[in-house]
């Protein structure tokens, strides 16, 4: 499911950083604002900052989001998983939407 290969992307992500890390506090800020592109720009940049984007582990994981989420037409469940890049490669999003 979409919401299991987000939520173990997420993990994985914590897991490796921790609760504190840029990493972690980016994405938090797309999942609060998932239509804010400064907040997306934010969270590319951490991303390409920590080397996430070339974590063998990570990648696996959010390329398994990603063809799920072609299933779904970039939604699921009435959420939206907005794709975040550092190099415009798959990388995580959010999967709250704020109606």
């Amino acid at each position: 499911m979409v919401s299991d290969a987000y939520d173990a992307l997420k993990g994985k992500i914590k897991q490796l950083f921790g609760e504190q890390h840029a990493v972690v506090t980016a994405l938090q800020g797309v999942e609060q604002n998932p239509a804010s592109d400064g907040r997306k720009l934010t969270l590319q940049e951490e991303i390409a900052a920590s080397g996430l984007d070339r974590d063998a582990e990570i990648m696996k994981l959010a390329s398994a989001l990603s063809e799920l989420m072609k299933n779904h037409g970039g939604t699921y469940g009435g959420n939206t998983i907005h794709v975040v890049t550092a190099n415009h490669s798959t990388i995580i999003g959010s999967q709250h939407n704020h109606n």
